[in-house]
C-alpha cells in the first residue's frame, strides 16, 4: 500500500498526519458536545432538585427531590398552558379582585416562596366596594404559591372594615371540587350553640 501510494504521487507520512489530526479534532469537538450536555443536564436536574416544594419532601434523596421537582415542573406548565380563563360576566359569585403595580407584584413573586413574607400596597374590590389595602402571596404549600392562581392575605387599610373583618385570606382549592373546609364551617354554623366558626364565603376571585 505504501508504494502503490508512493509510486502515485502521495506523501504517506503527511496523510497520516492529517488522518491523525482529523481524529483527534473529531474526538475534541464529540467530547466538547459531551461535555456541554452533561453540564447542562447537571444545570437542570440541579434546578429541579432545588425547585420550591413542600416542607414534606425537605429530607428526600436527591433523585427523589430530582422526580419530584420534574413533576411539579411538568404540572405547572400544563396548568399554566392549560387553564380556562376567569369569565365574571358568567359567575353566580361575588367577585373579589385585586388592583396592584406591575414592579411591586414583581417583588412579590420574584422569589417565591420568600418573596410572600412581606406585604405590598395594594387596592381591593370586593362586595361592590373598593378598598385601600396591604396584600402578599400567603400558603406553605407549594398549591398556594407556584401556579397562575395564588392564595393571597388581605389587610385592609385605615378604619374600614369588610363584612366586619380587618383582615382576610383569598384561598385557592386544592382541587376544583374542593368544598370540605366551607362545608365543614356551614355545617358547624348552622348547628349554633357556643361553637366559634370562621367566616368562610366562595368567591370568584381575580
Amino acid at each position: 500500500m505504501t508504494q502503490n501510494l508512493n509510486k502515485g504521487g502521495y506523501n504517506e507520512e503527511a496523510l497520516r498526519f492529517f488522518r491523525k489530526k482529523t481524529f483527534w479534532r473529531t474526538v475534541l469537538k464529540r467530547s466538547t458536545f459531551l461535555a456541554v450536555g452533561l453540564a447542562c443536564l447537571f444545570v437542570v436536574a440541579d434546578y429541579l432538585a432545588n425547585l420550591p416544594r413542600e416542607r414534606a419532601a425537605k429530607k428526600y434523596r436527591e433523585e427523589q427531590r430530582i422526580r419530584l421537582g420534574f413533576e411539579t415542573a411538568l404540572n405547572i406548565a400544563d396548568v399554566t398552558i392549560n387553564r380556562e380563563q376567569s369569565d365574571p360576566k358568567n359567575t353566580k359569585l361575588p367577585i373579589a379582585e385585586i388592583y396592584i403595580r406591575g414592579k411591586k407584584l414583581d417583588k412579590l413573586t420574584e422569589h417565591l416562596p420568600k418573596s410572600g413574607r412581606h406585604f405590598e400596597k395594594a387596592k381591593v374590590k370586593i362586595g361592590g366596594k373598593e378598598y385601600k389595602a396591604k396584600v402578599k402571596i400567603r400558603g406553605d404549600s407549594i398549591n398556594h404559591w407556584a401556579f397562575p392562581a395564588k392564595s393571597w392575605r388581605v389587610e385592609l387599610s385605615g378604619s374600614k372594615f369588610y363584612d366586619g373583618m380587618k383582615s382576610f385570606n383569598l384561598v385557592v382549592p386544592r382541587v376544583k371540587f374542593q368544598l370540605a373546609n366551607w362545608l365543614g364551617y356551614e355545617i358547624a354554623r348552622r348547628i349554633g350553640g357556643e361553637l366559634l366558626v370562621p367566616e368562610s364565603n366562595l368567591v370568584h376571585f381575580r
